[in-house]
């Protein structure tokens, strides 16, 4: 069979409503002269879903394909609620890269994890009052829970140079772990690029 013609579900892990319907705007676009498209977004809180249960459907009946697109707020919900029957193919473009993060720096006193702070008044140059209060990166003064969980243990860590940055992303390492449950459970497959270097950087764009 066509692999085109197998697919019956498309799942979006998207928790933006914007880039939602941006999502489904290009589907339509591009795709919709030869498929149907059925749209739904699957709620992970029950009480919410039952208020969604009206399928959006791009001109029914004249395409020759019918999919069925689905969007999840998390990846959890998907794991819920997806059809066992069904192989699971996983595709994903810098997704564990928008993930929060825990950033480390290395230290003469050892390792120390990076933290957002608010800068005072008096923390700024003069005459530059007008952007304060404002947030800051500083450096715990102390190790930190998070030191001891995710960079103690790790000996590879220990001959890192002065200065050196890790970041440890914990929900990442477990949202990877429920996606090796589901291709396992699935016998499916997943092709996930992210774009990085070897050793250690600071990739951190954004904090708030």
């Amino acid at each position: 069979q066509d692999f085109g013609e197998a697919i019956q579900v498309v799942t979006f892990v998207e928790a933006s409503r914007a880039l939602r319907e941006q999502q489904k705007k290009t589907l339509t676009d591009t795709l919709g002269h030869s498929i149907d498209f059925d749209f739904v977004h699957v709620s992970a809180f029950p009480e919410a879903q039952a208020a969604k249960k009206d399928v959006e459907t791009n001109n029914p009946g004249d395409k020759k394909f019918r999919i069925r697109v689905e969007w999840h707020d998390t990846f959890s919900s998907f794991q819920k609620s997806r059809d066992k029957e069904l192989p699971v193919f996983i595709m994903a473009q810098e997704f564990l890269d928008a993930l929060p993060v825990h950033s480390f720096q290395k230290t003469n006193e050892g390792w120390r994890e990076r933290l957002v702070d608010v800068a005072s008044v008096d923390d700024g140059p003069p005459g530059k009052d007008e952007l304060r209060p404002r947030l800051r990166q500083v450096l715990a003064p102390d190790t930190t829970p998070a030191v001891d969980l995710f960079i103690t243990p790790n000996r590879q860590y220990d001959n890192a140079p002065e200065g050196s940055v890790v970041e440890i992303c914990p929900e990442g390492m477990l949202l990877v772990q429920d996606m090796a449950k589901v291709l396992e459970e699935s016998r499916g497959v997943a092709l996930m690029i992210d774009y990085g270097q070897d050793g250690t950087a600071d990739t951190l764009r954004a904090f708030s």
